[in-house]
């Protein structure tokens, strides 16, 4: 909420804003539901309600939802990560849907990036290793099973070379 009433004391209006809150340890799942899902969430919500109705100057405003490419691809080995991702996604095409944009002239999309370089990243070698133990051993989740993690190693295989 800082950062918001900071950008309005020196901007005045915000059209955009980007809802993005992310940690990633699935062994501490209720954590990363609270921060991940709640978060993104109660950002969706403020931003709908509060800060777009009363600062926006153009007619129509957007919200950008952060997901992640776990929401699209399943990954076994972070099954939490990747529901609290696919619920973003969900969430963004509910309040996304036509109904809510006549009402308030919000657009709600959603991007989901591949891994990024980020602090988040800096610290997984451990779920890196158990990544590729599991892409090497099991199908993949959801209805293109093993297909998805044969592409998966010939791209990979593509790139060692």
């Amino acid at each position: 909420m800082n950062a918001f009433n900071e950008t309005i004391k020196h901007y005045d209006h915000v059209d955009i804003l980007i809802n993005n809150a992310g940690i990633l340890d699935d062994s501490i799942w209720e954590r990363e539901i609270s921060v991940n899902l709640n978060g993104n969430i109660h950002g969706l919500i403020l931003g709908m309600e509060k800060f777009l109705k009363t600062y926006r100057q153009s007619e129509e405003a957007v919200i950008v939802n952060i997901s992640s490419v776990c929401g699209i691809e399943c990954y076994g080995f972070l099954p939490v990560y990747c529901s609290i991702k696919l619920a973003i996604i969900g969430m963004t095409r509910a309040w996304g849907c036509p109904a809510h944009y006549e009402d308030s002239k919000i657009r709600v999309i959603c991007l989901s990036p591949g891994a990024t370089d980020t602090p988040m990243m800096q610290n997984l070698e451990p779920v890196r290793l158990i990544a590729g133990h599991y892409a090497n051993t099991r199908a993949g989740c959801g209805s293109r099973g093993a297909g998805t993690n044969n592409k998966v190693r010939q791209k990979r295989k593509r790139l060692d070379r």
